[in-house]
């Protein structure tokens, strides 16, 4: 169902991502939260930043964003991008080294992050499945590739 005259597959990608901001899973997100999050893909925000994030769109002052305030907060900010570009954003997010290259480790980062860490077997798996010319990274084609066939 949209929220408030929000399109509704707008919704549930923002509720995803919501959730993956929410680690206590208490249905708010609070300035630590945003915090390791952010820290996690790489970026580096002052305190005084992330409250301005925070108090942007907490319409009831209680220092922590619920669900409708991030839709109304993140609903200007999203714009509508290719599979292309967002299969590079992520690709880039992933390789925090910025070398091209997503290594084991940097796999393993942000899957502590996302999925709340993976299995050393889970973690073999995924590189084995996207990693075709077995140099133990995966290369912006191989992450496309693999992308566009799950």
């Amino acid at each position: 169902m949209a929220l408030d005259g929000i399109d509704e597959k707008l919704v549930t990608d923002l509720k995803e991502i919501f959730d993956l901001f929410d680690q206590d899973k208490d249905g708010q997100i609070t300035a630590a939260e945003l915090s390791e999050v952010m820290r996690a893909l790489g970026q580096n925000p002052t305190e005084s930043e992330l409250q301005a994030i925070i108090d942007e769109a907490d319409l009831d002052n209680n220092g922590a964003l619920e669900f409708s305030d991030f839709v109304r907060l993140m609903s200007d900010k999203v714009k509508p991008i290719s599979l292309d570009e967002e299969l590079w954003q992520v690709f880039v997010m992933l390789d925090r080294n910025g070398d091209g290259r997503v290594s084991k480790e940097e796999l393993r980062e942000a899957m502590a992050v996302l999925a709340n860490g993976v299995s050393e077997a889970d973690l073999n798996e995924m590189l084995q499945a996207a990693d075709e010319d077995d140099d133990g990274h995966i290369s912006y084609e191989e992450f496309v590739k693999v992308m566009k066939t799950n």
